[in-house]
């Protein structure tokens, strides 16, 4: 996949032979299409993609509150920083994941100082 700015005759969307413009978050891209496998998945990849879709769904339920903390990046959605946060801390084989809650990423960034703080004591 190509990133490209303001190409010869501007930003191109559609498909032309096996190429095809479209953008994302404002950027235009130019991609080939994927080409189809004859070959069956192999165990490894289906376990991983079975990781991915459970850290995936899991993430999701928390989506409202990741959209302001993680949204920190022009390129990826704070949905794909979740998962990639989060991703190694899936435990067990498909069909029976679980995640280890005690260290989960929901959020990520330098947080602001506080200013002009104070402090009032009173009675009771």
């Amino acid at each position: 996949m190509a990133r490209y700015k303001n190409g010869p005759n501007g930003p191109f969307y559609g498909k032309v032979g096996s190429i095809v413009g479209s953008s994302w978050r404002g950027l235009p891209y130019i991609k080939s299409l994927p080409r189809e496998s004859s070959k069956p998945a192999t165990e490894k990849q289906t376990s991983t993609r079975s990781k991915f879709g459970y850290v995936s769904s899991w993430v999701s339920k928390f989506k409202p509150f990741t959209d302001v903390t993680l949204n920190h990046s022009p390129t990826k959605t704070a949905h794909n920083i979740a998962i990639s946060l989060n991703i190694d801390l899936v435990t067990g084989e498909p069909g029976n994941f679980g995640i280890t809650k005690e260290a989960v990423v929901l959020s990520d960034g330098i947080l602001p100082q506080v200013e002009d703080l104070t402090i009032t004591l009173e009675p009771g």
